[in-house]
């Protein structure tokens, strides 16, 4: 069957590759040239992936989403509620904080679950350029709190754009989506770039016990940015309406519900002659989830109850400084931050009342030195120190960072290794277990997770291949994990490893294959998710029209008794360029109808991840 599904992708993926350039060739070259021009990256960070801008309109890139199932290591799933969550190989869910995700320089942080990665997973992509992933990472140069996987996102230029763009999708099970964008560059060194969108998604339908689950979403995103000079001014706004899915019934049977979140922010960034940089944010997430289960919904110090609604209300101010002092042969980053979080949360539970509120007050100072020895070898050291001081209930804790690393490149090989001592913040909600308590009650004895990272990456790469292979092994002291009678606690240390193999031919700017496959342990005898993830992308352009094809695969496991075989997720896409500024395509995703599934405690049978679906896609620019 593999071999069967294989030949049709690859059959799909080859392509009798055009020596002819006329002038659309030219300038296509020229647009992909100043695209990877403008990407921002940071070899000393980590391990990095970089998805260029040429990479998300070839594969159509609809949602974060597209490009998350990409990754092998963390790998993407989703909750019983509906909501992305992380996981890597052969484990159960990572914690949220472990994962930043950043919106040029700012932070998506949130104060009751601490990075709201989680909610803008499967945000619009069409507003962003490139994209950049740092793994193994916790680099303390982003300035912000720590995390081992960071993700990038760069909006577009409106230097670049100098015009707009409309693009609307809908697809077979009825689903909408319509984006637009605007950016101009006037005199005086101003300009500004303005996006708007709204999604209107349906899902596949499943039944459990004569329930629907039901994920439909809805959304709506607003950025714009505003540049003089040296001062940058970014606002946004999320809001995300959607069903319960499974909601948190014990059987899984909702009969009302859903989540409706939004999410603000106003981000200054403000760079001064001899290298210094202010950044002051504000975000404001409002976020209600509201759920019915007449089997009964576990709120352990009440028993089973049918509604369950909860409201959090977080604020978070940062403001950063940092201060580059760079010489021929060393480059030393120099900063501190203070971030003030407050958390407000009101819960109902079957007409009784929960409340919690708290604040803290974090503040950070760090360094970072990359010394280049000589031109093929550098050395990177960082420290960062960091205060959390609560406003009451919680003792005051201090934490830091500790990072060495050598990067040696030779000829065409590059190694990379680093030692990394970092640790994972506690969200609020942690420290407020609203099933376990009421009223809540204070989680005094939870320690902050330790992890210490050893990471080993060597890199081939030349004008047509690139290579690499890494690995990581990773020491966890003080890992959390949730208990139904006692809420969050601490479970001891857990050791792990994990390995990514990954390889890239490229014909030329146009026209590239890959392959990757990446596993892992997770030091028991048994395994939570997949421990075997691969993936092999084609993006291809002959004349006119654009191909993508990309299959995922998952091996299978068991768990809570329950079996999920392999799986293999495959998506083809077709793109045809009618004028330089009308385009119009199609995709279809999971054409096997296999993807990827979970599996839920007390479920019997696992639920895909991502649906069977046709889009059409057209793109107006102006």
């Amino acid at each position: 069957m593999f071999k069967q599904k294989l030949l049709i992708f690859l059959s799909l993926s080859s392509l009798c590759f055009s020596q002819e350039e006329n002038m659309n060739q030219l300038l296509s070259t020229y647009k992909v040239e100043a695209s990877l021009g403008k990407i921002t990256k940071s070899e000393a960070a980590g391990f990095v992936d970089v998805y260029s801008r040429e990479d998300l309109e070839m594969m159509q890139a609809h949602t974060l989403m597209d490009i998350l199932k990409q990754f092998s290591i963390p790998n993407i799933s989703r909750t019983s509620n509906g909501l992305a969550y992380f996981t890597k190989p052969s484990n159960m869910s990572m914690p949220n904080s472990a994962i930043r995700l950043y919106i040029n320089d700012h932070d998506m942080a949130a104060s009751t679950y601490g990075s709201d990665a989680v909610m803008w997973a499967d945000m619009s992509l069409e507003y962003i350029d490139h994209i950049v992933v740092y793994k193994t990472s916790s680099s303390v140069e982003f300035g912000n709190e720590p995390g081992t996987v960071i993700i990038k996102l760069y909006t577009k230029d409106a230097a670049l754009e100098q015009g707009g763009k409309l693009r609307t999708m809908a697809d077979n099970k009825g689903s909408i989506s319509l984006s637009t964008y605007y950016g101009e560059t006037l005199k005086n060194d101003f300009s500004y770039f303005v996006y708007a969108n709204g999604d209107d998604i349906k899902r596949e339908k499943y039944y459990n016990k004569g329930h629907e689950l039901n994920s439909d979403t809805k959304s709506e995103n607003f950025y714009s940015n505003f540049s003089y000079k040296n001062w940058l001014v970014e606002f946004s706004h999320l809001k995300k309406k959607t069903n319960s899915f499974l909601g948190l019934g014990v059987e899984h049977t909702p009969s009302d519900g859903g989540l409706d979140a939004n999410h603000d922010y106003i981000h200054v960034t403000k760079e001064f002659q001899d290298n210094y940089k202010l950044q002051l944010s504000y975000d404001q997430l409002d976020f209600d989830g509201s759920y019915v289960d007449n089997n009964g919904i576990n709120v352990s110090s009440l028993g089973l109850i049918k509604n369950y609604y909860t409201h959090y209300k977080d604020k978070v101010f940062s403001a950063i400084l940092e201060k580059t002092i760079q010489t021929q042969n060393n480059k030393l980053l120099l900063g501190g931050f203070y971030k003030l979080k407050t958390s407000d949360v009101d819960g109902l539970y079957d007409g009784i009342s929960n409340s919690y509120n708290n604040s803290l007050n974090l503040y950070s100072l760090y360094a970072e030195d990359s010394y280049s020895i000589n031109r093929s070898t550098m050395l990177v050291s960082s420290l960062k120190f960091d205060f959390y001081r609560y406003d009451k209930s919680v003792q005051a804790k201090n934490e830091f960072i500790a990072r060495v690393g050598l990067i040696k490149n030779i000829d065409h090989f590059q190694m990379k290794v680093f030692y990394t001592k970092t640790y994972y913040p506690i969200p609020m909600a942690y420290l407020y277990s609203d099933n376990t308590n009421i009223p809540y009650k204070t989680n005094e004895d939870l320690d902050y997770t330790e992890p210490t990272l050893l990471s080993l990456g060597i890199r081939y790469k030349n004008e047509k291949h690139e290579a690499y292979i890494r690995y990581a092994n990773i020491n966890v002291k003080n890992k959390i994990s949730y208990s139904p009678t006692e809420g969050f606690i601490n479970i001891g240390d857990k050791k792990y490893n994990q390995y990514e193999f990954k390889y890239i031919y490229k014909f030329d700017y146009f026209n590239k294959i890959s392959f990757d496959i990446a596993t892992g342990d997770n030091g028991e005898s048994s395994e939570f998710s997949s421990k075997y993830i691969g993936h092999i992308i084609a993006y291809n352009r002959y004349g006119k029209f654009d191909f993508y094809n990309e299959l995922d695969y998952k091996n299978g496991y068991v768990l809570y008794g329950v079996a999920v075989g392999d799986t293999y997720n495959f998506t083809s896409s077709i793109k045809y360029h009618i004028t330089n500024d009308l385009s119009g395509g199609i995709k279809a995703e999971n054409i096997f109808d296999n993807s990827a599934e979970q599996v839920y405690k007390n479920m019997n049978e696992p639920i895909p991840v991502f649906d069977r679906k046709i889009w059409i896609n057209m793109e107006y620019l102006f």
